[in-house]
């Protein structure tokens, strides 16, 4: 495991400190836990591409059960699924819905 050390102004590392003694940790696992956080909520404002391909599954899948209507079986939704997948529900790469 890598040592990395940082700048912190004294009152905020007071505040880290009272932090990690409330949650029973130290302050290496309060910071990996903090920038876990962090990283994953800003993955998707990093990768765009990755947005927009969740967004054209996500349509695809709501339109193939849409189309399955009553089905119970999942080959029937897999199905409905690849019968509809091309020109009608994905335009042009774009992934906003209609």
């Amino acid at each position: 495991m890598s040592r990395v050390m940082i700048t912190i102004p004294d009152d905020f590392l007071a505040e880290i400190d009272r932090m990690a003694m409330a949650e029973h940790r130290n302050r290496s696992e309060l910071f990996r836990e903090a920038m876990r956080q962090y990283l994953g909520r800003n993955k998707s404002e990093l990768e765009p591409a990755v947005q927009e391909a969740v967004a054209v599954i996500e349509r695809l899948r709501t339109e193939a059960i849409k189309r399955a209507g009553a089905a119970q079986d999942s080959t029937e939704i897999i199905r409905a699924f690849r019968d509809n997948t091309d020109s009608e529900l994905i335009s042009d790469g774009n992934a906003s819905p209609r």
